[in-house]
């Protein structure tokens, strides 16, 4: 075989292109190490152990400066995820083969500085999840860890210490996850109130994960960020006025009447608000559910329309346990107030199993089509001055997720409903434009 051997000038160039990278990558690293030992310096410890172990952290950062990698095999940096649903009921762990208990996920850093990168790597090899997201992009929390002497693939492993950090994220318990054989052997969620009895490292259980579940707690309490909307209508209502027009949206009973849909058929409004489109439909003999998760919203609509008391319910649509099914479900800018892709999936599964076979629904939510923006769910309970009619109000923030066609089709798609047809309208009352589908099962 035949080799090409490059000039002596080729090689010169070669010599300095790979000098440049290696110089590159190791600015880059250093970069990072100092980055992350500002962020270990100003870490604000919870506890008496944070604080005794930032102090060790720092020690052993400026003395031995290959902590990186496994080479050092007194001590080396590891991270841990510590993942929560969104209600903050359970938390994602594994079994862990080595140790044979229940435990968080996590691993080395094996010589990358970027440990962000490498906890989102250990997430997707542990449990194939990789639509995760951090609920801050801070250390949540370290803890020099010991490990005791131990073998691994035939060989043994002195004991050593693991200066671990960990990040705190969230995920939907309804996605799909697989082990990592060669280290788990079973991957789910464990309630919260069952960690004790799951986990056999008792030392893990009373001084770190007690630790992540009171910080939890304590700084990302489980509100329903979707909720924030509660606080609109109870200031705009204390102040005697409502906070949408009155005027229907016209849509809505374009399709009823397009698609011929009786006024026996019953029907349900997700997200009804105050009542402006349920109001026009019970007029006009509708068989019609309006719903909205605001216990405001449905007060003041009892209020306003005694006629049809009845016919208004508090519903929250991530709730699965609704029990009846319905011939059109309908559904008017509420999309876009669900931001985490577990509650847009929990409203579209709430949608499908709720139609009848061959009943429709109609998903009208804030966008133009192109445009793709959305809050910060942690900000939605914050105060903010909105303009109104009646003057400046200061409310919630509430939240808001606006995706594009593309996008809206896809979540339709993945979700198996077909589209019966689609378009943008400028035809709403309150909103510039809206998207909308038409969708069957």
């Amino acid at each position: 075989m035949l080799h090409f051997m490059p000039d002596s000038g080729s090689k010169m160039e070669l010599v300095f292109k790979l000098k440049r990278v290696n110089d590159n990558n190791y600015e880059k690293g250093n970069n990072y190490m100092e980055k992350l030992r500002k962020e270990i310096e100003t870490y604000l410890p919870f506890n008496e152990q944070e604080g005794q172990d930032q102090r060790q952290f720092l020690r052993l950062l400026e003395h031995m400066p290959d902590l990186l990698t496994r080479e050092n095999d007194v001590a080396h940096i590891t991270v841990s995820a510590w993942i929560v649903n969104p209600s903050r009921t359970k938390v994602l762990m594994a079994y862990h083969n080595i140790y044979q208990s229940w435990a968080w996920l996590g691993g080395h850093a094996d010589g990358n500085p970027d440990v962000r990168e490498v906890i989102r790597k250990e997430i997707e090899e542990e449990s194939g999840l990789t639509d995760i997201r951090f609920l801050t992009d801070d250390i949540f929390s370290l803890e020099s860890l010991t490990v005791d002497g131990h073998e691994k693939r035939g060989t043994y492993i002195s004991s050593h210490l693991h200066l671990n950090l960990t990040f705190l994220l969230e995920a939907d318990e309804h996605l799909p996850l697989r082990i990592k054989p060669d280290e788990n052997s079973q991957i789910g969620w464990i309630n919260i109130s069952e960690i004790a009895e799951k986990s056999t490292e008792k030392w893990f259980v009373d001084r770190i994960y007690s630790k992540l579940c009171q910080k939890v707690l304590r700084d990302f309490p489980p509100r329903e960020y979707y909720k924030a909307y509660e606080d609109r209508y109870k200031t705009i209502h204390q102040k005697g006025a409502s906070w949408f027009s009155n005027t229907p949206t016209p849509i809505v009973m374009e399709l009823l009447e397009k698609y011929g849909i009786s006024l026996s058929s019953p029907i349900l409004e997700i997200g009804c608000g105050e009542g402006r489109d349920a109001k026009a439909l019970l007029e006009k003999g509708y068989c019609l559910k309006a719903t909205d998760v605001s216990p405001e919203a449905i007060s003041y609509c009892k209020t306003t329309f005694p006629k049809y008391a009845s016919n208004f319910e508090v519903l929250d649509c991530l709730d699965p346990t609704h029990p009846f099914q319905y011939d059109f479900i309908y559904s008017v800018a509420v999309l876009h107030m669900l931001v985490l892709k577990g509650d847009r999936n929990a409203f579209y599964r709430f949608i499908s199993e709720h139609l009848k076979e061959n009943g429709l629904a109609l998903i009208c939510t804030m966008g133009d089509g192109k445009v793709e923006r959305e809050t910060n769910i942690r900000n939605a309970f914050s105060l903010e001055e909105r303009q109104h009619p009646s003057g400046t109000v200061t409310v919630a923030a509430t939240s808001c997720k606006m995706v594009s066609f593309s996008t809206f089709e896809e979540e339709l798609n993945e979700n198996h409903f077909t589209i019966v047809e689609k378009d943008l309208t400028e035809s709403f009352p309150d909103f510039p434009v809206l998207m909308y589908a038409l969708i069957k099962r």
